[in-house]
């Protein structure tokens, strides 16, 4: 019955991450695009080192892909597979920490996580690093109980796998590090031999690794206020959205009730002698994330914000899962549902189009059916935020590789009508795309622009940073 359960959320998880895939390529996707597309091996490594922040474990998945298709599709695929896979991973880990019925309530919650059915549509590392941690978590405690060389080879593959695609995945691996080493001695050289063998094929890569470019610590700060409300974010909300927006007030009602239970839960698990080393080490897990990175951000630029907390994530649902568990039945069951609830509702109000990647696909198909041969395409810049070198600013990449190569676009600074107005030129007619920055609920008003120029048609796009396409004619 269990599998079959298993199965079931599975499918759900996949029904549930499908239909991001067809979204517009955002944000920092817009890296792994360019980066990807590079000929050689050689070629993706220099480009790594030279214009990412992340280790290159992703960017060699997503270039594989790239060979395979052009296609944005291919570029997501990993994270999508990674994501759906993770479910039963969290199931496998679960059950032999916590038991089968802890297990399937983790496994449920992270099928249903808003932040990580969102990462399961992006380009980027977080559903793999998701992936490779839990991975991690079930290769340790299989490699201590069964032992083999075979299995202490596949830690060794997976922990340097997860250290070589984010380096939040750190805390994790030195968290499950100390508890081996705290919970079992007879296998301690094997152990030893396995991580010293992940940390030389990480060494490797070490002395090419480019630092952090400070876009994180330019945006968020550390205070008491980010660390709660990324912890939410991360917990029930979706990375780009308002934490009391999604999942809304019903939403966190129900999670809070929730929690309110899984913290009573864990004093039955405490009375009942359920405590033990194996719950430890899920809850050090769902922890210890959050608390490298507070740490790290003290005396470093802030890198604490929603999305590299991944690393802990189904650790802490399945944490959740086990402390509803514990509780009496009836009170077990409201916990899980009040649980499945709200993160119901945050993942069912996630599929509105307020919530979703701008629309650039819809913005380039809407150009290409009205731009004709001499109009002249501007896209207005959003406010600076540090690039690395070698980058152009995502928002100015985010149309051209959605548009036909017939139409090219010129980048301007908005508010000076000059400025536009010789970015015009001689052209008679002018296309100017303009991006609302993230939280503001509608686009930008239609930019002033002199030389002769009125303003014919107009038209918005919904989406997390709403879009003005503003048709222009001189007369």
């Amino acid at each position: 019955m269990m599998l079959l359960a298993v199965a079931g959320l599975v499918l759900v998880a996949l029904a549930v991450r499908i239909p991001g895939l067809d979204s517009s390529l955002f944000g920092d996707e817009l890296f792994t695009y360019d980066t990807a597309a590079v000929g050689s091996l050689h070629d993706l490594i220099h480009a790594v080192r030279t214009t990412e922040v992340s280790p290159p474990a992703f960017f060699v998945v997503a270039w594989l892909g790239r060979r395979v298709g052009s296609d944005q599709f291919w570029l997501r695929l990993p994270s999508l597979v990674c994501g759906v896979a993770t479910i039963p991973l969290v199931f496998a880990v679960g059950r032999r920490l916590v038991g089968s019925w802890a297990a399937l309530v983790g496994a449920g919650l992270a099928t249903l996580s808003p932040l990580l059915v969102w990462y399961s549509n992006e380009a980027r590392a977080y559903a793999l690093l998701a992936f490779l941690v839990v991975a991690s978590t079930w290769a340790l405690l299989w490699a201590l109980e069964r032992g083999g060389f075979w299995r202490w080879a596949l830690l060794t593959v997976l922990v340097a796998a997860a250290l070589l695609t984010h380096y939040t995945a750190l805390f994790v691996v030195v968290a499950q590090a100390l508890w081996a080493l705290w919970t079992t001695r007879e296998r301690l050289a094997p152990l030893l031999g396995s991580l010293a063998a992940a940390a030389l094929i990480v060494a490797a890569w070490l002395p090419f690794a480019p630092g952090d470019n400070g876009a994180i610590a330019f945006l968020v700060k550390l205070t008491p206020d980010t660390v709660a409300r990324e912890a939410l974010r991360a917990v029930g909300g979706q990375p780009y959205v308002k934490v009391g927006d999604l999942p809304g007030t019903l939403g966190w009602l129900a999670l809070g009730l929730a929690a309110a239970l899984a913290l009573a839960g864990a004093a039955f698990a405490v009375r009942g002698g359920r405590a033990d080393r194996r719950l430890l080490l899920v809850a050090v897990l769902a922890l210890v994330t959050p608390a490298g990175l507070i740490v790290y951000s003290l005396f470093k630029p802030n890198i604490y914000v929603g999305r590299n907390l991944i690393a802990s994530l189904p650790h802490l649902y399945l944490l959740v899962g086990a402390l509803l568990v514990a509780l009496p039945r009836p009170l077990a069951i409201a916990g899980v549902a009040l649980s499945a609830i709200g993160l119901g509702i945050g993942l069912g109000k996630s599929f509105e189009q307020r919530y979703q990647r701008p629309d650039l696909k819809g913005v380039a198909a809407y150009l290409d059916r009205r731009v004709v041969h001499g109009d002249r395409v501007v896209e207005l810049e959003l406010f600076p935020v540090p690039n690395a070198a070698g980058r152009q600013p995502v928002n100015l990449r985010a149309l051209q590789v959605q548009l036909p190569p017939s139409i090219r676009t010129l980048s301007v600074p908005g508010g000076d009508p000059r400025r536009l107005a010789r970015a015009g030129a001689d052209h008679r007619a002018m296309w100017v795309v303009d991006q609302q920055v993230r939280g503001f609920p509608h686009a930008p008003p239609p930019p002033p622009i002199a030389g002769g120029y009125v303003l014919t048609s107009r038209r918005t796009f919904d989406g997390l940073a709403p879009i003005g396409v503003y048709g222009y004619e001189r007369r």
